[in-house]
């Protein structure tokens, strides 16, 4: 003692207890005094089913100055092993002192009782002013008899989780639950249906592919005419006008209205159109007529948009709830919510912007990627989340993936979807007796369903069925392969003039990315510590 003052009384400020020691209202002469102190420590629950530990900070961070000849003893029930490999010390900011630093002694004794315990005692020359010493003994599962009783909102974050994901299948789904058309067997698609109309029926959605499919309907129809100049470059020629539009439901009407508008920007300038792989399709009237192909009935949009919000937010709510429950424990720690904004926006950006993919990724992963990943270890460091954290995480990043892939039909949509699934149903199980009394019957059946095909992706077993039946390879191909052609025009024209299009189009694009036009055979169309 240094003669100051000293008080004798204990008092709590939150959940630490302060302890002064001396005469009340006395002095004490310079000298060395012993205390006894006797108290209960907690050793809390138990978060780690891997193994227990000890961790006891013997030294005050706060003392106001520097301590010398420190020492400590501590004494366990007995530890069997080398247990000193697992017997550490800290000091400020977690660092590490090593066992040069901390003198450190062990033995055995005999309590009264007849237990055998073991005796660590330990020194430090000196302790610097503001400089704890903390120890940290890791030892087998189960040798602290403790238990982790989770807190109720444990299970809140359970059932929000189990809740969401049941939540995002339903939502996903949302589309079958409506009454479903009878299915019948077509030879052809429904009439006056387009390959995107088609498109739109038989998956909700267009995509890059569909344009594809789209030219090669129209040179079906002898509307223009397909040339490969080569590997790298498509010709399309204009052999004429685009047809009058008579006798046209009123619900597909705006559809072939679109599919006119596209054609015509094709041929704005002149009766030929070439395209270049790797270069750019500078074409404004083109960009806009592929952007009306992409939009769809405002009705449709709206309630699209609501469903992949929910889809959005049930994504969220796992870990927003996870990290409430992290903050009961720890308290307070509201810099994780300001944390889970930046995951956010980068899976917002990584959905719904038409930026290119690796760009989306790099991006996405540095801005939102790195601060879930911070956030989520840090949690791990007081406690042992691991599990539920990565459940949590997962949900978060699968569901705005997949909320894109929210299906909404219009009315005359379902109305029709009998009739096309029966039409690739058909196509997919047909016989060759069957084809073969149909092209009697209409010597180019094989070369108009040839579009659909590319969109069912059924196009190289349909010519392999043709193909037996001694059947030529349209006029409109040039002798080439469908998968040929239509790769050709995918990677050529369609990606070019698809990338042209702005965000409304991207939107709806779903799973279909970009690499949906590069192809069209039966594959598809490209496709420890605390």
């Amino acid at each position: 003692m240094n003669g100051e003052e000293e008080y004798s009384f204990v008092e709590r400020e939150g959940d630490y207890y302060i302890i002064n020691i001396g005469a009340d209202g006395d002095y004490k002469s310079e000298g060395q005094y012993v205390y006894e102190i006797k108290y209960t420590y907690d050793l809390g629950e138990d978060f780690i089913s891997s193994f227990d530990d000890f961790t006891f900070d013997l030294m005050d961070y706060d003392y106001l100055t520097s301590v010398e000849n420190f020492s400590a003893t501590i004494i366990l029930p007995a530890l069997e092993g080398d247990f000193l490999d697992n017997l550490s010390f800290r000091t400020n900011d977690f660092e590490g002192l090593g066992h040069e630093a901390v003198n450190l002694d062990v033995s055995s004794l005999i309590d009264e009782n007849g237990f055998t315990k073991s005796v660590l005692k330990l020194s430090m020359r000196d302790i610097p002013a503001q400089a704890g010493l903390t120890i940290q003994l890791l030892l087998p599962n189960n040798f602290f008899d403790t238990n982790f009783v989770p807190h109720p909102l444990y299970y809140v974050t359970i059932a929000v989780s189990i809740v969401a994901v049941i939540g995002i299948i339903l939502l996903l789904l949302s589309h079958k639950f409506h009454k479903k058309e009878i299915v019948t067997v077509e030879f052809y698609p429904p009439k006056n249906c387009s390959a995107i109309d088609v498109a739109k029926i038989y998956r909700g959605k267009v995509k890059p592919k569909d344009f594809t499919a789209l030219i090669l309907e129209w040179a079906s129809k002898k509307l223009i005419k397909i040339e490969l100049v080569d590997k790298k470059t498509v010709k399309l020629v204009k052999l004429q006008d685009f047809p009058m539009i008579e006798n046209v439901s009123d619900e597909l009407l705006n559809g072939k209205l679109n599919e006119k508008n596209l054609f015509e920007a094709f041929f704005a300038n002149s009766d030929t159109f070439v395209a270049k792989k790797n270069v750019a399709i500078k074409n404004t009237k083109l960009a806009m007529a592929s952007r009306k192909i992409y939009k769809q009935d405002e009705s449709v949009t709206k309630k699209c948009l609501l469903l992949r919000l929910a889809v959005s937010v049930l994504a969220v709510l796992p870990i927003f709830f996870l990290i409430i429950w992290y903050e009961t424990f720890v308290g307070g720690v509201f810099l994780n919510f300001i944390i889970l904004i930046f995951p956010i926006i980068a899976l917002i950006v990584l959905t719904y912007t038409p930026i290119p993919w690796w760009f989306k990724i790099l991006w996405c992963g540095l801005f939102g990627g790195a601060p879930l990943v911070i956030m989520i270890y840090s949690m791990l460091i007081p406690y042992d989340f691991l599990y539920l954290s990565i459940i949590t995480a997962v949900i978060l990043i699968v569901g705005f993936c997949l909320a894109p892939l929210v299906k909404v039909f219009t009315k005359f949509e379902r109305s029709m979807q009998g009739k096309v699934i029966g039409f690739k149903n058909f196509l997919k199980v047909a016989e060759l007796d069957k084809l073969n009394a149909l092209v009697q019957d209409d010597p180019e059946y094989f070369y108009h369903i040839l579009p659909y095909c590319y969109i069912f992706n059924l196009t190289d077993k349909m010519e392999e069925k043709f193909k037996a039946l001694n059947i030529e390879y349209p006029e409109y191909l040039n002798g080439n392969s469908t998968v040929i052609v239509a790769g050709c025009i995918g990677s050529v024209i369609t990606r070019r003039i698809s990338s042209s299009s702005s965000s409304s189009s991207s939107s709806f694009r779903g799973g279909g990315g970009r690499r949906g036009s590069s192809g069209g055979g039966a594959g598809g169309g490209g496709a420890r510590g605390r």
